[in-house]
């Protein structure tokens, strides 16, 4: 099974701790908090109300937030300007839980609109004072539903279509269907989706013959962070006696 980028793949963003670059500030035994997005290049999804996933690495409760702001652009002064409007009214807030977090856009909300850029992002307070977050964020493409998805009543069924929707770069598409199996079979699913988005990351990353080398760079921490966290998952499976995820 081969996942791939979309062809209009353009870089993404990152972690903020304070307003300043930092992979590190929400971690604990090597983990961070991270989406369970790509990074490199903006993912794409068929629907209007995806499902996004982020990991959790500390047993602390923590209060969060998911926002998610709609990009506009415009011509300005200076050339291509963007905007940024909110599409949360109020912003999805949570308690954190170590492990795996998701949030669906809710049926009865309206969904993102087709052929429409967005970026979402997870902030958790860490502290009393307002600097004390640390944020993490991403970017979602929803285009036209070209292909729309039979229904399926079989877990061959599903994992079939998680293949094709991988194959064809839909990655958010993809992570909602994963989350509709039972625990076991959707953690070798995640297993593998996140190690085929770890392999995209890391090629995106590859020096050319003209560039040195890259160390410690954003995007090659966020490829080591899915390794991490199928490590992670395995771990946890194996401990609650249902085997290795590998």
């Amino acid at each position: 099974r081969n996942a791939r980028p979309p062809s209009t793949a353009t870089s993404t963003s990152g972690a903020r701790n304070g307003g300043a670059i930092n992979g590190g500030a929400i971690a604990q035994n090597g983990l961070q908090l991270t989406l369970l997005a790509p990074q490199q290049h903006v993912g794409q999804s068929q629907s209007t109300h995806p499902t996004l996933e982020w990991f959790i690495p500390v047993e602390n409760e923590l209060q969060g937030e998911l926002q998610i702001y709609e990009i506009t652009e415009a011509d300005g002064t200076d050339g291509l300007q963007s905007s940024f409007q909110r599409v949360l009214n109020s912003p999805y807030t949570f308690t954190s839980e170590q492990g795996l977090m998701s949030f669906t856009l809710p049926a009865e909300m309206e969904g993102l609109k087709p052929n429409t850029n967005y970026i979402w992002q997870v902030l958790l307070r860490y502290g009393p004072r307002p600097s004390d977050i640390f944020m993490v964020r991403s970017q979602i493409e929803i285009i036209e539903n070209a292909s729309p998805t039979a229904q399926l009543t079989t877990t061959q069924q599903i994992a079939t279509e998680i293949e094709q929707l991988s194959e064809a770069g839909l990655w958010y598409d993809a992570i909602a269907l994963i989350s509709q199996l039972p625990h076991y079979e959707a953690t070798l699913q995640r297993t593998t989706h996140l190690l085929e988005l770890a392999d995209i990351e890391a090629a995106d990353t590859l020096p050319t013959e003209s560039e040195n080398e890259l160390t410690n760079s954003e995007e090659t921490v966020h490829s080591q962070a899915l390794r991490q966290i199928t490590e992670w998952q395995n771990n946890e499976v194996s401990q609650h006696g249902l085997g290795q995820a590998l």
